[in-house]
């Protein structure tokens, strides 16, 4: 098979001729059009590497026409000439690429049906299996026009001219998945990560109330990490535990707000939380594995449920609540200084005029006096106090391990401690 891949010299020699490619405008980047002087190739110290690349068929040395002008005694004289120059052979070249990725990757190039190639506007295309998916990889040749590929998402892109106008993450440079082992094993995870749709990249998520002041918006978080806690996963923040997967399915570190792992028995279950704006994103992988954890996704469904009940008691008690406590105690101690000292005169009038308290009627009227100055006082606490002290005592988490076992229970699991 050694003779059917591209050595690192043939690579970086390849690399050298497409880099004339890319640097030109982008009406003009295209592999059919590349022309250079054969003997230019061989006098520039690659003559062997030049020599192998055309015995493999990758490039070609042809005779063209060439036409000088000379001007004799005044009259212009057309001069023709032959002329050697390199041209790629584009299907061929591009089997090499691929057969070299898959050896450097370590996988089996049976998997492989070049019979499937089939020529577009802007290169070829080829389907290639990802497990049990099939990716089409589109290998760009020449200069991408009219938006033809902005609408096909369910591929991969191979750009062979340089920078393409498609997002960065959307393509890669034909150069980077071949020259390394590694890199070759990270252009599959990358491969499979194009294959899904733009909105479901294996990924369960929670919406964070856009109200949210910022400490509210870290307790709903912490609630997120009690909540993975008590489905048995821990909390594992330290770079170590971010790889191999934040390498390999192109996770910057930075984006990583916690690491969650599990283990059961032999099978080793990781979550990357990722905070996206008002959303959070738990991405699961399975032994390495990006994975759609079904039961993962159910539980974080409960998680959501539970956010939003929270989520609507915080806003009953902010609405009663009102203004602040002191703006409250403004308007209502006038009214419970009034309250009190009616009461307070009231009882005084009991404890020390004789004549009413030989009056049942007297006494009767002035015990309900009281009672209703204190039935006020107790009022006005309830109507202005309360809403505060139940803001002062709300809690996201409360309840919440209860909950989540409930729940738990319902799907027909129990956490493992």
């Amino acid at each position: 098979m050694m003779d059917q891949i591209l050595s690192e010299v043939e690579v970086q020699f390849l690399d050298n001729l497409l880099s004339d490619v890319s640097k030109l405008p982008r009406s003009f980047r295209n592999l059919n059009d590349f022309r250079r002087e054969w003997r230019n190739l061989q006098g520039d110290g690659s003559e062997d590497c030049s020599e192998e690349l055309r015995i493999k068929g990758i490039l070609d040395n042809t005779w063209v026409d060439v036409y000088d002008v000379h001007e004799d005694n005044g009259l212009e004289n057309i001069l023709q000439s032959k002329l050697e120059v390199c041209t790629f052979n584009i299907e061929v070249f591009l089997k090499y690429w691929v057969t070299t990725l898959i050896y450097k990757s370590g996988k089996n190039a049976n998997e492989i049906d070049f019979t499937q190639i089939s020529r577009g506007i802007n290169g070829f295309s080829l389907p290639i299996s990802i497990g049990t998916d099939r990716v089409k990889v589109f290998f760009i040749t020449n200069d991408i026009s009219g938006g033809e590929l902005e609408n096909k998402s369910d591929g991969a892109y191979v750009s062979f001219i340089g920078d393409l106008s498609l997002p960065n993450e959307t393509y890669i440079d034909w150069y980077d998945p071949i020259y390394h082992d590694q890199s070759a094993t990270r252009f599959f995870v990358w491969l499979k990560e194009q294959s899904k749709p733009s909105m479901s990249k294996m990924y369960s998520f929670v919406n964070l109330p856009t109200d949210l002041e910022s400490a509210q918006k870290e307790d709903v978080l912490k609630l997120i990490n009690s909540y993975l806690s008590y489905l048995s996963y821990n909390r594992r923040n330290s770079p170590e535990n971010f790889q191999p997967e934040s390498n390999e399915y192109f996770f910057p570190e930075s984006t990583i707000r916690d690491c969650f792992v599990k283990h059961e028995g032999s099978t080793k279950r990781k979550i990357f939380v990722v905070i996206n704006e008002n959303r959070v994103e738990f991405h699961t992988f399975i032994d390495g594995i990006k994975s759609y954890d079904e039961n993962l996704s159910l539980n974080i469904e409960n998680l959501q449920i539970w956010i939003d009940k929270k989520t609507a008691e915080n806003r009953r008690i902010l609405l009663k609540k009102g203004l602040s406590l002191i703006d409250e105690l403004i308007k209502i101690v006038p009214i419970l200084i009034v309250a009190l000292a009616s009461a307070v005169s009231s009882v005084k009038i009991l404890a020390t005029n004789s004549e009413f308290l030989n009056f049942k009627e007297s006494k009767f009227w002035l015990i309900g006096h009281i009672s209703v100055s204190i039935i006020a006082v107790v009022f006005l606490i309830v109507i202005g106090i309360v809403p505060h002290l139940k803001m002062w005592i709300f809690s996201w988490e409360r309840g919440l391990e209860k909950y989540a076992k409930k729940t738990l229970r319902t799907q027909g699991t129990a956490p493992q401690r």
